[in-house]
C-alpha cells in the first residue's frame, strides 16, 4: 500500500471507535492473523467501518470474517 503513495496507519485488533475517528481513514484494510476471525473481533471493526460508510478490503483473515458475517459458503480452497 505504501508503494502506491498511500499513508498507512496500523491499528491492532481491539482499537476503539475514538482511535478510528482520530485516524479518520479513507479505507479499512483487514489483514491476516494468524488465527480465527473471531479471535480479533473483526465483526466489531467491520461494523464500525459500515457506520462510517468506509470501504473495507479484507485479505485472508478479513475475507474469512466477511464470509462468516454474510453467511457465504466457502469453497475448499479459500
Amino acid at each position: 500500500m505504501r508503494q502506491t503513495g498511500a499513508t498507512v496507519v496500523t491499528l491492532r485488533a481491539g482499537f476503539s471507535e475514538a482511535q478510528l475517528d482520530e485516524v479518520n481513514p479513507q479505507l479499512i484494510f483487514l489483514s491476516p492473523g494468524p488465527g480465527s476471525p473471531t479471535d480479533f473481533k473483526l465483526s466489531t471493526t467491520i461494523e464500525m467501518a459500515q457506520r462510517r460508510k468506509l470501504p473495507i478490503f479484507g485479505v485472508c483473515l478479513g475475507a474469512a470474517r466477511f464470509r462468516l458475517l454474510l453467511r457465504t459458503p466457502c469453497s475448499a480452497d479459500c
